[in-house]
């Protein structure tokens, strides 16, 4: 099983502040791009069910001139 990395929470976190995306979990985020957290080469978007999907960002606030900075 995968463990959870601090990391990726806080990035959510910061997206879910800025209206980027409507989630707080970041496993929400992994299960709209992983077809299975628990497989490696879903986690490193190897697999071919994986490899495509997305994030579901939010149409109004997703814009290509935000610059987001979250901690680590």
């Amino acid at each position: 099983m995968c463990k959870k990395h601090t990391n990726v929470q806080l990035l959510t976190d910061k997206l879910f502040q800025l209206g980027i995306v409507g989630f707080k979990n970041c496993e929400d985020v992994l299960e709209q791009i992983c077809y299975d957290m628990n497989e490696k080469a879903c986690m490193m978007r190897e697999c071919d069910a994986c490899r495509g999907r997305e994030i579901d960002f939010k149409e109004s606030t997703a814009k290509d001139d935000h610059l987001v900075i979250w901690s680590e």
